[in-house]
């Protein structure tokens, strides 16, 4: 979910303008791609559910305190509730 959320990433953010682009005049986007925005927007609040559900049964679940961290899933909850928020800002 989270690879498809950053690959829809990559197409809606804005374009970077090089200088050979500026030499030349080449057009670029500078602003959020409006159809793929809700999608992205979409699958990171998905991404956000599941790892907040993930890490809620990771808790409920634990019978040992020496069971691991399962540090993959906050990171990915911090990665996909960044990404929420950075579309929230540049909006």
């Amino acid at each position: 979910m989270f690879i498809i959320a950053s690959i829809i990433f990559h197409f809606a953010r804005p374009e970077l303008q090089t200088g050979v682009q500026r030499f030349w005049g080449i057009e670029t986007r500078a602003e959020w791609n409006a159809t793929l925005l809700p999608y992205l927007q979409g699958l990171l609040a998905i991404c956000v559910l599941l790892s907040l559900a993930g890490t809620v049964l990771r808790r409920v679940r634990a019978r040992r305190a020496t069971d691991s961290s399962w540090s993959n899933v906050v990171f990915l909850l911090f990665a996909a509730g960044s990404g929420l928020m950075l579309i929230w800002m540049a909006r």
